[in-house]
């Protein structure tokens, strides 16, 4: 698996940077990150309030385990966006 950390650039961040900032809407203790497409100090400490929020280690990497259940917590928050809206 690959793992982003401090100062990495990847068209993939850019979609990490999106997630969180859906995520940070939904969660005020999760900052917003910036769209740089780089794992810079803001996004870094998102992943790290992301991580603490989900009760995984508080690294500031984009890893595996990050990626996993940032998928998760993303896709759940949309479903309950989405019913939200329909109501």
């Amino acid at each position: 698996g690959i793992v982003f950390t401090l100062g990495d650039s990847d068209p993939h961040i850019y979609l990490i940077q999106a997630m969180l900032a859906q995520l940070a809407d939904d969660h005020q203790q999760i900052p917003h990150p910036a769209h740089t497409g780089t794992l810079d100090w803001e996004t870094e400490r998102s992943l790290r309030a992301f991580q603490h929020f989900a009760g995984l280690p508080e690294n500031g990497n984009a890893d595996r385990i990050t990626w996993k259940n940032l998928s998760r917590q993303f896709t759940l928050s949309a479903h309950h966006n989405a019913m939200k809206a329909n109501e």
